[in-house]
């Protein structure tokens, strides 16, 4: 325990917390987030006939996100629309 308090106390103690954490504030989880991304998403003419929905209904999260990054054509409007979604819960 005092290794992990120096540890701590030097800067050099990196916390890695998971989903739990951010659902008990009241932020969704990546399968909504998805969901969510989706739904702002789902009339841009550069994501027709992705499935996009099916990637999320099967957990392939990363390969939702990464499908709409390349669709768009660049990560900007991804994260800002992530961060909406985050702030806004």
């Amino acid at each position: 325990m005092d290794d992990l308090i120096e540890y701590i106390n030097g800067g050099s103690c990196i916390l890695f917390v998971g989903a739990g954490a951010s659902r008990s504030a009241g932020l969704p989880d990546w399968r909504v987030l998805a969901a969510l991304v989706e739904e702002e998403f789902r009339n841009d003419p550069r994501l027709k006939n992705r499935p996009l929905k099916e990637m999320i209904a099967s957990g392939q999260l990363p390969k939702f996100f990464g499908e709409v990054e390349r669709a768009v054509g660049d990560s900007a409007p991804l994260i800002q629309n992530c961060r909406k979604h985050l702030l806004l819960c």
